[in-house]
């Protein structure tokens, strides 16, 4: 059995080659998931986001009784200051790491092979020694900024965002292996089957 965490920064392309995993068999935990049902009306993060952020993070259209919180709202907020990042992650973080150990915790319970805990913020918050491994999506600045900018975001967006981040040297400092996903998608599914491979190959890792 393998748990593996695997991260990268904004617009890197992670969810994607997290997927190609999928396809192959693993298990996937996926932050980002859990911290969109975090948000949601009554659950843990909802009021306590409302008092830290005020009632201009609800969306204007939402037809629920209380009503959504507007994620792009939140995030245009909360990109303007490194204190406010700080403030989301402290609200947020927490219940993130108490549902992902469960998720995981069941799939180690049902001897899942391979577990894949993907998540923007690995190294930032120090999870990353829980890991039996780190995958790390890599590519450069300006590329990340060129695909975000295709998204939709701006660059200043794309640059506050990515400053949040822990940078691409401080990332690879801890990766067991590097995908570099800044060419074609054949490119990173060639080196998601090598590691995978590598993984079927010596099944004699245990938790």
């Amino acid at each position: 059995m393998r748990v593996v965490g695997i991260t990268g920064g904004f617009a890197s392309g992670k969810s994607t080659v997290t997927a190609m995993f999928k396809e192959l068999g693993a298990h996937v935990v996926d932050a980002d998931r859990i911290a969109k049902e975090i948000l949601l009306p009554n659950q843990p993060a909802y009021f306590a986001l409302i008092e830290a952020f005020g009632t201009e993070i609800l969306s204007k259209t939402s037809t629920k009784h209380p009503p959504d919180i507007d994620r792009a709202r939140l995030a245009e907020i909360v990109f303007e200051s490194a204190h406010d990042v700080q403030r989301l992650n402290a609200i947020c973080h927490p219940e993130i790491v108490k549902r992902s150990k469960e998720e995981i915790e069941k799939l180690v319970a049902s001897h899942a092979e391979v577990i894949l805990y993907e998540a923007a913020l690995l190294i930032e918050t120090g999870r990353f020694v829980e890991f039996d491994e780190i995958i790390v999506v890599d590519i450069p600045i300006k590329l990340q900024i060129e695909r975000g900018m295709k998204k939709g975001y701006t660059q200043y967006q794309m640059e506050a965002r990515i400053g949040s981040q822990a940078s691409r040297q401080e990332r690879l400092m801890f990766a067991t292996h590097c995908i570099d996903n800044s060419g074609s998608l054949e490119k990173s599914k060639d080196k998601v089957n090598q590691i995978w491979t590598t993984w079927m190959a010596s099944r004699s890792v245990t938790r």
